[in-house]
């Protein structure tokens, strides 16, 4: 049984304005949640995923689906794309799901 995504594909979703990222590494990051003094770690699409956010300051999933694709497959070294778009969007529902619920990534509107 899937679950629904957090957001729907025409919604501009943003980080928080209360939340703020530190990179561990190129593969990991912690978002600390200023409201609730809560760390929240990050894996490398998390990180990803967020640092795109912060670079352009909003973004559908769609949008963020090819994001992470573009740079997993960027560091590929195969012939083989290393994340399909199925799977680099369920990452990115997976991370937005999360995200949305402790309230660290919002509606933009």
């Amino acid at each position: 049984m899937s679950t629904a995504p957090a957001f729907a594909d025409d919604v501009p979703v943003r980080c928080a304005a209360h939340a703020t990222a530190t990179a561990l590494d190129a593969d990991a990051a912690v978002v600390l949640d200023l409201n609730s003094q809560t760390y929240y770690e990050l894996n490398e699409a998390g990180y990803v995923l967020w640092a795109y956010l912060q670079e352009h300051e909003q973004a559908t999933a769609p949008e963020l689906a090819e994001a992470l694709r573009a740079h997993a497959n960027a560091k590929s070294n195969d012939a083989d794309p290393a994340l399909s778009q199925a799977t680099a969007r369920t990452h990115t529902d997976t991370f937005l799901q999360s995200m949305r619920a402790v309230q660290l990534i919002v509606p933009a509107s």
